[in-house]
């Protein structure tokens, strides 16, 4: 390779394929992306940039190396080289309700899953013991392991509530499925029992699809978005109305600003003196709240409607397209 352009064009390497919602994907996300990808050209491209700055067989010895050592699994053979190139990743939230409660689960599919499973997932758990605990546990038909890191990274004296870091694993069909949170590996598990909970069966996802399928004309699509907007406010709403909620920000919005050390800038020390103790946000989004009331979320939720989006490759070049439906 004579200079690193080549490379770069190696990372994006779409490819044609099926996009439509495995079967284990719940109607109640909020969001879906399928992406067909040539994950092993990616990689060759990743390897040679990397090569390129970093000395000739860098890549091997300062990556994938050490990993191996660690992990004592090939990574380029045992792992890399056995991806399918398609991933599929869905959102949602998490309930109750906190600050953090978007949740992500990722869909990856492999050439040879159970060969995976019984070889390599085991020596990647056992790593995972050394930064928390992990348990076995059955989620509906699932045999999940879950891992509950040692060190938490919640941050000290926050207002609003969080939810605990997890991380849950399982294989479903060709899949490594990973999660952030049990409740939506629940909700992957409730769709194993009952079709009828499919996003694929949804009304939504079917008018989106139509009209990814009408403005491809023929054409196969390398990826493909869905997106549900209104359940980001809708969590929002829940939070900020939760009469808890309402009083922690009452809380924070009364702190008596400290008293901190002068930095010697006027303006740096007039900020900090205004916004000492309290969050300004939190404090004009409590003084809002007092004076006027959220309207039920019915009636915002009416005027917004889902999105698609896809990623197509022509002679011209990749293109990706994003339209929202309209709501009658």
């Amino acid at each position: 390779m004579s200079s690193p352009r080549r490379a770069i064009l190696d990372l994006v390497r779409p490819k044609e394929g099926d996009v439509q919602p495995e079967d284990w994907v719940p109607e109640s996300v909020s969001g879906y992306m399928a992406i067909n990808w040539d994950l092993q050209s990616t990689l060759k491209g990743i390897q040679q940039m990397f090569n390129q700055f970093r000395g000739s067989n860098a890549w091997q010895n300062e990556v994938f190396g050490p990993a191996a050592d660690q992990l004592g699994i090939d990574i380029q053979e045992e792992i890399f080289d056995q991806l399918e190139g398609r991933i599929s990743i869905m959102q949602g939230y998490v309930r109750p309700v906190t600050a953090n409660s978007q949740s992500t689960v990722w869909g990856i599919r492999f050439k040879n899953i159970k060969q995976f499973e019984s070889d390599i997932l085991p020596k990647l758990m056992e790593q995972a013991q050394q930064r928390g605990q992990v348990t076995s546990e059955e989620i509906g038909k699932l045999k999940v392991q879950v891992l509950i890191p040692s060190q938490s990274n919640r941050p000290e004296n926050v207002v609003v509530p969080l939810r605990d870091q997890e991380t849950c694993v399982t294989v479903i069909d060709d899949y490594l499925v990973v999660s952030d949170s049990r409740y939506m590996m629940q909700q992957v598990a409730d769709v194993l029992e009952d079709p009828d909970l499919r996003l694929n069966q949804s009304l939504e996802f079917q008018l989106i699809h139509d009209r990814i399928t009408e403005q491809l004309q023929g054409k196969n699509a390398s990826a493909i978005t869905f997106d549900r907007p209104e359940q980001a406010l809708q969590q929002f709403y829940e939070m900020v109305r939760d009469p808890e909620n309402r009083a922690k920000f009452r809380e924070q919005s009364e702190k008596t600003p400290r008293r901190d050390r002068p930095t010697g800038n006027a303006r740096m020390d007039e900020l900090r003196q205004r916004f000492a103790g309290s969050n300004p946000g939190l404090t004009a989004l409590e003084q809002a709240m007092e004076k006027h009331e959220l309207p039920p979320f019915a009636e915002i939720s009416k005027y917004m409607a889902p999105s698609g989006g896809y990623l197509v490759e022509e002679d011209s070049g990749l293109h990706y397209t994003t339209f929202t439906l309209r709501r009658d």
